[in-house]
């Protein structure tokens, strides 16, 4: 009987191995705006509708499971977290019906301090998109301003304010954050921590111990990515 049980634990342990080597980190993207024409310098920024359109419907042909920013985890089968930083108003012009269209769903960061602004998203837009199902709301901060030249304190403003703010407008919870221009340092990390569930850079991941979830990141897509060249960042 020992030996059975020695064995049918043996054959457990194999297949729980087996079943952890076959889990997936989501591959997560780093978008700004959708537009057909930039109207600033930063042309890189300005991923074309078409182009949005096509990219969605690759992951889709090819059974990408979609996950808000606040939902990452590792998954059993190829997934994907979408990003847009900023909260632009063709978040919902442009954004908004391409998800709508498949099914998908993206993660706009908001800094809270121009919602309503012009060029931005308004509130009236933000309760609509969040209602769908489709889009989470998570914070960039208050100003968007460099956490790593502000004192505690007003780090903390900044995480707290905005996290205050898209939540009443939502009515869910903030669990994730992108930092600014994706700067961070480890006390950033840890103060964010404090407030969040996730937090998303563009810098290499150099996770603390018990840190790995407030250093996730992020590869960016730009204006003049082939879908080629797009399907090998998902690889």
């Amino acid at each position: 009987m020992k030996r059975i049980l020695a064995a049918v634990c043996a054959v457990c342990l194999l297949l729980t191995a087996a079943s952890d080597q076959a889990r997936f980190a989501p591959q997560v993207l780093m978008y700004h705006l959708v537009e057909e024409e930039p109207f600033t310098d930063y042309t890189s920024l300005f991923v074309r509708p078409s182009d949005l359109d096509a990219q969605v419907a690759l992951l889709t042909r090819n059974n990408y499971r979609f996950l808000f920013a606040e939902e990452y985890e590792k998954t059993s089968t190829p997934s994907v977290v979408l990003t847009f930083d900023d909260g632009y108003e063709d978040n919902y012009t442009e954004l908004y019906p391409v998800l709508q269209k498949y099914g998908a769903k993206a993660t706009v960061f908001l800094i809270s301090d121009q919602i309503g602004k012009p060029g931005y998203l308004s509130r009236e837009q933000i309760r609509e998109m969040s209602a769908s199902g489709l889009v989470s709301f998570q914070s960039h901060t208050k100003t968007h301003r460099d956490l790593t030249t502000l004192t505690e304190a007003d780090v903390r403003t900044e995480f707290r304010y905005s996290k205050y703010v898209i939540e009443s407008i939502t009515g869910k919870p903030v669990k994730a954050i992108s930092y600014p221009e994706g700067q961070y340092t480890d006390t950033l990390a840890k103060i964010a921590k404090e407030y969040f569930t996730r937090a998303y850079s563009t810098l290499p991941r150099r996770p603390l111990r018990g840190m790995s979830m407030y250093s996730i990141s992020r590869k960016s897509v730009t204006r003049d990515c082939s879908l080629e060249q797009y399907w090998q960042m998902l690889q």
